[in-house]
């Protein structure tokens, strides 16, 4: 019973063993990776303070919305901007945008690349100089999405190499680039194993390599639960790969698992957009509008926007222009038609949930909240619209300016929680850059790094030798030791309760678990080095290099 035990004991050893040697490198791979993500902040990352959008003063009498619906009676939005030292409309029509003069109302020709790099300075926060500037009209980078062609790209000759993308269309800035986020995009391909643009999270290599990793971990813990039952030093992990796996091997697993489970779950059911429908989109009306320069505001005018919220036409005045539409707002609304502001209370906020909804449940609460913990990344207060359905749909939309964020429901409260473990995110900050995952993804680094280690000592299998394989212990040679395939002498003598000293686990280098045998093979590298010549000759060996 007890030999069957012990045999049974191997198998993890030898399990976790040999899937190291498999997906070792990987996981090496998702530590470098992961670490790199947790330390590096992802606003730094994604360059938000290299850029800031210009806020310049409506200093000038603008041609009325009224004549601009005349032209292009269509139209479902106008925004008034000013873009390489020109105030410009852009007018959203169903053949697509037109750019025109604010002064005029006349279309104006394509950015040229002098108003190009007008809009890259205005916008770079930088003291370096441009280093060149080329159009992408046909193709477009890896690191830009081809709906924004086409753009100019700004390379400037920084440390970071930054690229600003300002579409030639509009002249707005529509993307931006350097090498901290080119270094992330590449680290990203290798996290997910998609060698080709880092976007599909649900390919085979991922869901293996996962798969065989989870498995690894599992078969540690193992070994780690074992080592915890001998009384004996030296099973076969070196102290600081033990200590190491004992503080961080459950949050790996919560890794690895949550991992396998991004790798094969579908993410159009996580995307919570089961009753979603696109809001239909309405020409503004032909009424009479109020005048820009008749707008009743004290503060300035950065930029305007006119459009539709909840059926209604509203001027959107800008007083200071926020990098991205989460980021918190400072604007005004205000009814284009009567002049009064306009406030996006419940009511308003359930009818433009509803508008796209298309499932069978009724509204039961409607709620104002200051932060949304589901909707981690919205910095100003926004409106909660709950649902009676089966998935316990949740609309949310900002209380600022009436925009449409999004839905949420069960499955969405699924990831939701897996993302939670995965990024270590117990206090809710949103994502994975806070100390907590700092330290477990540097410990974790080091845990597969010395794992790694441990696997380059193997020593090289050799034929097996019945003879060599049969121990005879004491000098009256009462007992016999047959040693497993693959086992050195260290881990059988531990298991036999008689273990010789050992202070680095079986690794050979403490020189310390040191045996006579009579018929010794050839020394190994660690012998000849804690071993003189005289006791080499004298058949002194060490018990963890004898297989």
């Amino acid at each position: 019973m007890a030999k069957t035990l012990r045999a049974a004991w191997r198998l993890p050893r030898r399990l976790h063993r040999w899937l190291m040697i498999l997906v070792g490198l990987q996981m090496a791979i998702w530590a470098i990776s992961g670490s790199y993500f947790a330390l590096t902040n992802i606003h730094s990352i994604h360059g938000d303070e290299l850029v800031s959008l210009p806020q310049p003063t409506l200093d000038i009498a603008p041609q009325s919305a009224q004549t601009l619906l005349r032209d292009y009676p269509e139209s479902t939005a106008i925004s008034l901007s000013k873009v390489a030292e020109q105030w410009q409309y852009l007018v959203e029509t169903p053949e697509g945008q037109r750019r025109l003069d604010a002064s005029s109302g006349k279309p104006l020709p394509p950015i040229s690349e002098a108003q190009a790099i007008r809009a890259a300075l205005a916008a770079y926060r930088g003291e370096a100089a441009i280093q060149d500037v080329q159009l992408l009209d046909t193709e477009a980078t890896d690191e830009l999405s081809p709906r924004h062609l086409p753009v100019w790209r700004i390379n400037f000759d920084d440390w970071r190499h930054t690229s600003l993308y300002i579409s030639q269309a509009t002249g707005e800035l529509v993307s931006k680039r350097h090498d901290p986020w080119r270094w992330f995009d590449l680290l990203w391909r290798l996290h997910i194993l998609d060698y080709d643009d880092g976007a599909d999270i649900n390919n085979p290599l991922l869901m293996i390599a996962s798969g065989l990793a989870l498995l690894a971990l599992l078969a540690g813990v193992a070994l780690l639960y074992r080592r915890q039952q001998q009384r004996y030093p030296g099973f076969g992990l070196p102290r600081w790969h033990r200590w190491l796996a004992n503080l961080v091997g459950l949050q790996m697993l919560i890794w690895t698992s949550t991992g396998l489970y991004f790798s094969w779950v579908d993410h159009e059911r996580l995307a919570g957009r089961q009753y979603w429908q696109a809001p239909s989109s309405s020409a503004l009306p032909h009424g009479p509008l109020l005048e820009p320069s008749a707008l009743p505001t004290q503060l300035p005018i950065r930029q305007l926007d006119l459009s539709l919220i909840d059926g209604e036409p509203v001027y959107q005045l800008v007083h200071h222009r926020a990098l991205y539409p989460h980021f918190s707002q400072d604007l005004s609304l205000v009814h284009a038609q009567s002049g009064a502001p306009f406030v996006v209370d419940a009511e308003r906020a359930q009818r433009i949930a509803l508008a796209s909804y298309r499932g069978p449940g009724s509204v039961i609460a409607v709620e104002w909240l200051q932060r949304s913990a589901e909707r981690t990344r919205e910095q100003d207060s926004l409106w909660r619209v709950q649902l009676d359905d089966d998935l316990s749909t949740r609309i949310y939309v900002s209380a600022v300016d009436g925009r449409l964020i999004g839905h949420n429901n069960r499955h969405t409260l699924e990831k939701h929680w897996m993302l939670k473990l995965h990024f270590m995110d117990y206090l809710g900050t949103g994502g994975f850059n806070h100390p907590l995952i700092w330290a477990f993804s540097l410990l974790s680094l080091l845990l597969v790094g010395s794992g790694i280690m441990m696997l380059t000592k193997l020593r090289p299998h050799r034929a097996r030798d019945p003879e060599r394989h049969r121990i005879v212990l004491g000098p009256n040679g009462t007992r016999t030791l047959v040693l497993a395939e693959g086992q050195n002498l260290l881990e059988a003598l531990n298991e036999q309760g008689q273990p010789p000293p050992s202070d680095c686990d079986g690794t050979g280098q403490c020189g310390r678990c040191r045996v006579r045998l009579e018929n010794p093979g050839v020394a190994s590298k660690a012998e000849v080095h804690h071993l003189s010549e005289k006791q080499l000759a004298k058949g002194w060996r060490l018990a963890c290099q004898q297989q």
